[in-house]
């Protein structure tokens, strides 16, 4: 089994691991918006192509990063409790 090693980080080192996930998460679900909207004009101008499936590719890591986020949050919680 996979050990939980944020039970080993302070307070401090979850808060700035959190904000840090928060920052990059708003980078890349950006990045993926704007991929998604380049995707469907280059669908609608050319047809279908790889680049089309390019965004659902990705939903995977910012799937994993929210999941990571919300370990991170609900640890900061039982410990300020």
């Amino acid at each position: 089994m996979k050990e939980n090693k944020l039970v080993t980080l302070s307070m401090e080192e979850l808060i700035n691991k959190e904000k840090k996930l928060k920052q990059g998460l708003r980078v890349l679900v950006g990045a993926i918006a704007v991929l998604f909207v380049a995707c469907l004009i280059l669908t609608v101008m050319k047809g279908f192509q790889v680049f089309t499936v390019l965004p659902v590719a990705f939903l995977p890591i910012v799937i994993a990063s929210f999941t990571n986020l919300k370990e991170i949050q609900q640890e900061i919680k039982s410990r300020s409790i």
